[in-house]
């Protein structure tokens, strides 16, 4: 006959669980890295922009290139407020998806666990009808002898 355990299916949908929340978590991951690589980029250009700034401010220059260069750099440090607050938003949601992975696996371990029981349970039940079967034939062999 063998073990059949009444709660596969239940099981089943955990496992899948798990697995289309890890595949959240790494698309949350993806879009982290994607968002603080876009957050360097223009934490790099912020800075070259200021260097050049300083370069130019050091030369004769007109007052409208100076009034622009301060406009863009102004720009520049509010795109980075915005992309900073993005990458916490995202940090965020990475975190929160961990944290459904981590109830995911748990969800299935109890699972997991109480199968593992009760094929414990039924070894034990099958071994003792084996055990009965045995004595039995003995019992039937000293009744002929």
């Amino acid at each position: 006959m063998g073990f059949n355990f009444r709660l596969q299916s239940i099981l089943k949908l955990r496992i899948q669980n798990e697995k289309n929340v890890e595949e959240k978590l790494g698309k949350a991951i993806k879009k982290y890295d994607k968002e603080k690589m876009e957050l360097n980029e223009l934490q790099s250009r912020a800075e070259n922009e200021m260097d050049n700034f300083v370069d130019i401010h050091e030369d004769s220059v007109p007052v409208s290139l100076l009034r622009r260069k301060t406009i863009f750099i102004s720009h520049l440090e509010k795109l980075r407020a915005l992309k900073e607050e993005n990458v916490n938003k995202e940090k965020e949601n990475v975190d929160k998806v961990r944290e459904e992975l981590i109830n995911a696996v748990h969800e299935r371990k109890i699972i997991e666990r109480f199968k593992e029981k009760k094929h414990l349970e039924y070894i034990k039940t099958e071994k003792q009808k084996e055990q009965k079967i045995i004595d039995e034939i003995v019992s039937f062999r000293q009744q002929i002898n």
